[in-house]
Order: C-alpha cells, then sequence, then structure tokens
C-alpha cells in the first residue's frame, strides 16, 4: 500500500461533528459512509479503538444430560429365540 493510497483511505473517512471528542471506537454511531478495511487502517494507526471481539461458540448440538442409573433394564440383543418346548407339542 503506497503513501498516497494510505492517504485517499483516510480522506474518505468522515466522522459527525456531534461526536465526543474523546478516542473514537470503530464500532460507535458517529462514523458515516466509512469502509471496513478504512476501519483496520485507523485502528492499525492508533486512530480508533478495536472493538472488543466475542469469544468464539461451541459447535454443533449440546449434549444430553442423561441419568447416570438406568429406569429400566436394557432389552436383550438380536431376535428372540422360539421356546423350543412349544415347538415339540404342535
Amino acid at each position: 500500500m503506497s503513501y498516497s493510497d494510505l492517504m485517499d483511505d483516510l480522506g474518505t473517512v468522515w466522522r459527525m461533528a456531534n461526536a465526543p471528542s474523546a478516542i473514537p471506537a470503530s464500532d460507535d454511531r458517529y462514523w458515516v459512509h466509512t469502509l471496513n478495511t478504512v476501519f483496520e487502517e485507523l485502528e492499525t494507526l492508533g486512530l480508533s479503538t478495536a472493538p472488543p471481539k466475542p469469544e468464539p461458540k461451541k459447535r454443533g448440538r449440546p449434549k444430553k444430560v442423561r441419568d447416570p442409573e438406568p429406569e429400566k433394564p436394557k432389552r436383550p440383543r438380536g431376535r428372540p429365540r422360539k421356546n423350543p418346548q412349544s415347538a415339540g407339542t404342535i
């Protein structure tokens, strides 16, 4: 980035006249038609303070809370067997 590009970008930055005179923040409402790239340049030069970044959120669905003790006994796995006594009587 050349000096003329920097001055051109900074020349496009407008701040309202009724803005407070304290160090400006990039996320306040007193900026007029300012691009995000120009905000990054202002923050790099120390002319504006960056807004605090939120902490990253955990991705995905939250895990289901399970009780440590089961309510009922588990079913046996597989297909139920035929009763061999009833097959021999028919």
